[in-house]
């Protein structure tokens, strides 16, 4: 199959967000007087969602608080979620490669698409990805098929033409129930093993092996 589209995941695909979030995470706990974590123990935290970063990082007999603590992540994290975060050492050029062979590239994350889209334009400009798709009122998340299927719809592109690569079982999941090739990263927030019955099709350990992928399934057709 001749891939022309790749939709990436945001966080733990495409930029390395750890030191924000964990700063963020301090500040919001600091508020409460709960005990500070550590960048690996925020990674460890990450990928499944605000709610269970927020419960996780929370000491035990007060994971009842998590949804105070949520609310005061967001404002923070509203003023201070681009100071740290940067590209994955290769992806940028990664994105020129895919570009200048002309194929479609697209973000789809859970996390805010306003926030999502002002990190993408500082980050890689605005003219590398034809959308980016986020959490929004009134449009479902990842796994569920409808963002992406929106996205590759606006973009004209047809599921078994496209890639996606992401860091998690949802992402795993998500190119599933889309029909699309899923192609899991190494590099981002999950182990292999937290991944279960969730198998993707291709595993990379650095970016440019997603050129691997590609060049070689043009061969074979």
């Amino acid at each position: 199959m001749q891939y022309d589209t790749v939709l990436f995941d945001l966080d733990g695909t495409l930029i390395d967000t750890v030191e924000d979030l964990g700063d963020t995470m301090n500040k919001a706990l600091e508020q409460f007087g709960f005990a500070q974590i550590t960048y690996e123990q925020c990674r460890v935290m990450l990928g499944i969602g605000l709610r269970h970063f927020c419960e996780s990082a929370l000491p035990e007999g007060k994971k009842g608080m998590v949804d105070e603590v949520m609310e005061v992540f967001r404002k923070i994290y509203n003023d201070n979620f681009c100071e740290k975060t940067k590209p994955y050492d290769g992806i940028p050029e990664l994105l020129s490669w895919l570009k200048e062979r002309g194929f479609k590239l697209a973000v789809i994350t859970n996390k805010n698409e306003d926030i999502s889209s002002v990190i993408v334009e500082k980050i890689f400009g605005n003219n590398v990805f034809g959308a980016v798709r986020g959490a929004k009122d009134g449009i479902g998340c990842k796994p569920q098929p409808g963002p992406a299927l929106g996205v590759l719809e606006r973009l004209g592109s047809e599921p078994a033409k496209t890639l996606f690569v992401g860091d998690g079982e949802t992402d795993v999941e998500t190119a599933k129930n889309c029909g699309c090739r899923g192609v899991w990263v190494k590099w981002g927030f999950r182990e292999l093993e937290e991944l279960g019955e969730h198998k993707p099709d291709d595993i990379i350990s650095r970016p440019e092996e997603l050129k691997e992928i590609i060049e070689r399934n043009k061969r074979i057709d």
